[in-house]
This record gives C-alpha cells, structure tokens and sequence, in this order.
C-alpha cells in the first residue's frame, strides 16, 4: 500500500459507532479495537495519512456512555472530516423494531458535541501537516482571498495557494504547506512541468482501495 501509485494518503473509513454494543445492534462486523487496529496499521505505513468517516447518532439504545465512546474513539483517530446522520427509522428494517430511541434534542446535542471535537481534530492535523510537500488538485478560484485558488490535498484536506484559476484549474500542483489562514491550510506552489502532473488511469484500470491488502 505504502509504494502504490493509486493509494493516496486519505482514508474514509465507515465507523458509524465507537460502541461495541451499538455496532453489536446494527449488526457491523467489526469491533472498536478492530477499527484501531486497522487505523494504527495505516497511520505506521504511511506519513501522516488524513482519516474521514460516517457516524450514525442516536442509534435506538444509544445511551452516555455508548456516545462517549464514539467521542473517545473520534478523538483517538482525529478524524478530521465527520459525516454525521442523526438516526431516523426506516420502514422494514431491523432497526426499525428496536426499542429506547433517543429523544430528538439529545441526538441535536450530540451532534453539537462530535462538531466540536470535528473542529479540533481539522486544527490539529492542520498544524501536523506545517512543513511538508503535497500535492493540490485545484478546483476553483478561493472565496477568502483574491488571486488565490483553492483545492484538495492527496490527504484531502482543503487548502488554498496563490495563482490564476484558468491557468491552474484541474490541475495537480505540487506544494510546500506554509501555514493557516482563515481555517484553511495555505500553500506555496513548488516548480513543476506540465508533464509532473498526475495521469489518472481509466476507472476499469483502477485498483479498488477495498482490494489492496492493510
């Protein structure tokens, strides 16, 4: 995995709980420590890999402790990018039968509280990645500075770095990550040649990530 050219250092890894017992009711099979151990196994091969993920809240039967152990665990990794979906029930499936839902204001709360550990994660894994050389696929022109345009890391993390979007646009441009600004990591473009930029395969020729080996 380490030496592929197809495995970028970002990893979106589905936890939806940090507590066995919930992951037990929604039937996942994996296990808290399975997940760290996976997560500890990719941080050890690559330099400083970004981690996303899903996480479900409110499961029926959801209760402190169980959330706290989602936050623990939240905190553990540093996911620096959260997709949270408060739990509703779905006509025909087994979660749908469970008892003890979880009152709407609580999940709200919840969900405040994963923002805000969200939050400090992406401040910490900005000030880990002060320093380094990454690649930025640019999209657009920066909606917090002009003349800078904005894009995402190999890491896929957002950042922003000075340059014209028409003669940057779609284009992986290799940098120095310089600092913060604004919530946004900043960069300094690196010389390249065009003929540096990234070549994607086509997608038939691609190696699902699910398929290479941890």
């Amino acid at each position: 995995m380490k030496t592929h050219p197809l495995v970028a250092p970002h990893f979106h890894l589905c936890l939806q709980s940090g507590s066995d017992e919930i992951l037990r009711q929604m039937r996942r099979r994996y296990s808290r420590q399975g997940f760290i151990d996976r997560c500890e196994r990719i941080s050890s091969a690559l330099d400083r890999p970004g981690f996303s993920t899903d996480i479900i809240i409110g499961f029926p039967g959801e209760t402190d402790a169980d959330f706290e152990s989602t936050c623990e665990l939240a905190q553990k990794i540093g996911f620096f990018k959260m997709h949270l979906f408060p739990y509703s029930p779905r006509e025909g499936t087994p979660a749908a039968s469970l008892k003890d839902p979880v009152p709407a204001p609580v999940k709200l709360q919840r969900r405040k509280i994963l923002e805000q550990i969200e939050q400090e994660n992406l401040q910490k894994y900005q000030q880990h990645l002060l320093g380094i050389n990454e690649h930025i696929l640019v999209e657009s022109k920066s909606v917090k500075r002009s003349g800078w345009v904005e894009g995402t890391s190999s890491r896929g993390i957002r950042v922003m770095l000075p340059g014209m979007i028409e003669a940057v646009r779609r284009k992986m441009i290799p940098v120095k990550i310089t600092g913060v600004y604004q919530g946004m990591l900043e960069a300094e473009p690196l010389p390249y040649q065009e003929t540096d930029e990234l070549i994607l395969l086509p997608a038939k020729q691609r190696m699902p990530l699910a398929l290479i080996s941890l």
